[in-house]
Order: structure tokens, then C-alpha cells, then sequence
């Protein structure tokens, strides 16, 4: 059965970014932003609260600190009877942050340039089950030899998508 909705925590410094990705996330109806943090840690308060479900971190890899963060992270879902899925986003693919990227709650590794618009289908295949990169990251991967987990999709959000009403459905 197809969820009918998904909560998720930004993690970004720049609040140019973090308004974007909410904007994008959100053209998906079943997507609802319920945190946005402009550091890594101020995110474990809220994934400690009982009253709050998140499904997805959608993480800024490129905050002061790098790979840093990825402990503490880790160590605040682990334990979780439903620990969030944590899907990384920068502005270049950094291959100590995809080398650190063996846990089970990581779900892929996105970069902004390259998904633009499609950051709502990225978030809904990564909630899906499959990992889900930007081309430049699956680039990295084969560079330093990171075997990218199965399935894996790769999405490309720099090409416009056509429209699939026709002319007398969009009236």
C-alpha cells in the first residue's frame, strides 16, 4: 500500500537552501516539513520526542564540520524501533562523506545542482526502499570503488519534465 505521508527533518545552514528544499519537497502533497535545522545536532531533540514520527534527515553535507556529524546522527536514531532514513545533499560529491555512508539508515546522496526540481521524486524513491544518487555522486562511487547499494537509482533533475496531460486535459 502507498504512504500517504511522509515527515521530514532539513538539515542545511544556508536558509536560501533549506526554503528551496522545503518548497521542492513539498510539491509532493504527501510530504510535510516538520523541523529545519541550520546545524547538524540541534535535529536530536526532535528525533527524541515520542510525539514526533520523522521519516526522513534530509542532511547538508556541506555544513562546517563535514563528516563530523555522521556519529552523533547515527548514535541518536540507532535503537529507534523505526529509525529515520537519511538522505545526503551537497554542492560537490565529497568522497570521505560517501565512504562513511555504510549504515543502513542512508538512503542515498544527492547533489543540488543535478536533482533541481526532482528533490520530491528523490525523497519519495529513497522512502520507497532504494538508494537513490545524482549522477555526479555515482561517478564518485565508481572512482573510489564504493559499491552503491541495490537497488540504486540514478536521477538526472537537470532535464524539464514534459507534461503528460494533453492539450484538452489541461484546460
Amino acid at each position: 500500500m502507498p504512504r500517504t505521508d511522509f515527515q521530514i527533518a532539513i538539515v542545511e545552514d544556508d536558509p536560501f537552501s533549506c526554503n528551496w528544499m522545503a518548497l521542492l519537497a513539498a510539491r509532493d502533497w504527501r510530504t510535510r516539513v516538520a523541523g529545519e535545522f541550520d546545524e547538524p545536532l540541534k535535529i536530536i531533540p526532535l528525533l527524541h520526542k515520542k510525539a514526533s514520527h520523522i521519516d526522513l534527515i534530509l542532511m547538508d553535507t556541506d555544513i562546517p564540520g563535514g563528516e563530523d556529524w555522521i556519529p552523533p546522527i547515527l548514535g541518536a536514531i540507532s535503537g529507534m524501533p523505526q529509525p529515520p532514513a537519511i538522505l545526503c545533499t551537497g554542492i560537490r560529491a565529497n568522497p570521505k562523506i560517501l565512504g562513511r555512508m555504510n549504515h543502513p539508515a542512508f538512503v542515498g546522496y544527492i547533489l543540488k545542482k543535478e536533482i533541481n526540481f526532482s528533490l520530491a521524486w528523490a525523497i519519495d524513491i529513497a522512502l520507497s526502499g532504494k538508494w537513490v544518487v545524482t549522477e555526479s555522486v555515482r561517478s564518485l562511487a565508481s572512482a573510489i570503488r564504493f559499491s552503491l547499494p541495490h537497488p540504486c537509482v540514478v536521477l538526472d533533475g537537470q532535464k524539464s519534465l514534459q507534461s503528460t496531460l494533453s492539450k484538452h486535459q489541461a484546460y
